[in-house]
């Protein structure tokens, strides 16, 4: 009886010791998640610049969220422009301002959109900022609120460079590239820089 009851307190012993250890384990890998990636510059233009800035995570909020910030660096004034919902891995997010820098575009791999907006790079719209007006669109697939981004509104925006050749345009019935293909020459027209 004294040896199964050694051999049973053993075991209880060595499942307890796992047991804290895998907790140890999954606190330490929580706490560098607190740390990681906590801001980055994605891109600027003249004054202004544009981060990412992680939102802490926790064992109990494991998904990945993000607000992006417009930074004045003249100034040091900071204007937070849009706070995500839950997204995927950081890493591939990258900014494009338009030629005359009134707008910026947020693009990257890992987003959950609405629709498939490839821009040339091979990254998907996201998300584009108007910075005279603070007005925003966005193409998130758990964000309703805002005006959703389309491939017309980013040629009414300029990024005709940054747009794939025969993209299909997602406007309404009466848009002008309503179920027709974009190609470069049109987003010239469009921006009165052709025929």
């Amino acid at each position: 009886m004294t040896r199964q009851f050694i051999w049973i307190a053993r075991l209880t012993l060595g499942l307890l010791v796992v047991g804290v250890a895998g907790y140890i384990v999954t606190l330490v890998w929580s706490l560098g998640r607190l740390s990681w990636g906590q801001s980055r510059t994605l891109e600027g233009f003249g004054p202004l610049s544009l981060h990412i800035e992680e939102i802490p995570h926790s064992i109990a909020n494991p998904d990945r969220n993000f607000r992006l910030i417009l930074r004045d660096r003249t100034n040091g004034d900071r204007t937070v422009i849009f706070t995500s919902p839950d997204e995927g891995p950081p890493g591939t997010e990258r900014a494009s301002w338009s030629t005359n820098g009134g707008y910026v575009l947020v693009s990257g791999r890992n987003f959950f959109t609405r629709q498939e907006l490839t821009m040339a790079d091979g990254t998907t719209a996201y998300l584009l900022y108007e910075i005279a007006t603070g007005r925003v669109w966005c193409n998130a697939s758990q964000v309703s609120s805002l005006p959703p981004l389309t491939y017309d509104v980013l040629v009414q925006a300029g990024f005709c460079d940054d747009l794939p050749n025969g993209v299909r345009g997602q406007g309404t019935a009466g848009s002008e590239n309503a179920g027709q293909g974009i190609r470069k020459g049109d987003c010239a027209k469009k921006l009165g820089k052709g025929d």
